[in-house]
């Protein structure tokens, strides 16, 4: 009723009797703010189409992941965390790198890759420290050079881990520091200064490139 009266006492300037389209729709709006229950309605109205974008949101981002991925993101019950947690020593550990190199390229690429101070800082880790785990980064770069060599060093390490009882829990993807990593001679560490040349992993041309993005998900 409010809409229809106010929207017919207003006619155009020529004197007729019909009414002002954008006068009706500025009404129209009013009497939404007015009527009670079509307030209640807009606020349903709008809490659904919330409801549906996020739902459309989550969708969406899950079909970037891999299917092998999708099945093991369900989140595990308190009851599943707490038996898993419950089996579990005390765990005591680092960021792992060797002193020999002044990032995660110059640790893993294959011209530096220094297994014997490796396995001689794994040691004093453990034998020393009593550590029992180590927080160790990845970079696609080196897989994207050559997986299999990769992989290859990769697994030195883990078997230098194993021998002193350490857990390695890898990091694939990494935002600190130098935006654009290369492979090759890396840049001499700058005194004073914690993690000077550390770099970014993908790096922020890949970031800002979805063209790129299926190639990390392999």
């Amino acid at each position: 009723m409010f809409f229809i009266r106010h929207a017919n006492e207003v006619g155009l300037d020529d004197g007729r009797s019909e009414p002002r389209c954008h006068f009706t729709f500025l009404v129209h709006i009013s009497s939404i703010c007015c009527v009670y229950h079509i307030k209640w309605l807009s606020i349903i109205t709008a809490t659904i189409l919330v409801a549906i974008f996020l739902t459309l949101t989550a969708y969406n981002r899950n079909k970037l992941l891999p299917s092998k991925v999708y099945v093991n993101v369900a989140r595990w019950s308190e009851k599943q965390a707490n038996e898993w947690y419950s089996r579990q020593p005390w765990y005591v550990g680092a960021n792992f790198i060797p002193s020999t190199a002044v990032n995660v390229l110059e640790m893993w690429q294959e011209d530096t890759f220094d297994i014997r101070t490796i396995a001689s800082e794994i040691r004093w880790a453990s034998t020393t420290y009593n550590m029992n785990i180590m927080r160790v980064f990845l970079h696609y770069l080196l897989w994207k050079e050559n997986a299999k060599k990769f992989y290859n060093r990769i697994e030195q390490f883990l078997n230098q881990c194993e021998t002193y009882g350490i857990k390695v829990i890898f990091v694939l993807f990494d935002e600190c520091w130098n935006p654009l990593p290369k492979l090759g001679k890396q840049p001499k560490p700058i005194p004073g200064v914690h993690n000077s040349q550390w770099v970014r992993c993908p790096g922020q041309n890949i970031l800002e490139d979805q063209t790129k993005w299926t190639m990390l998900k392999q």
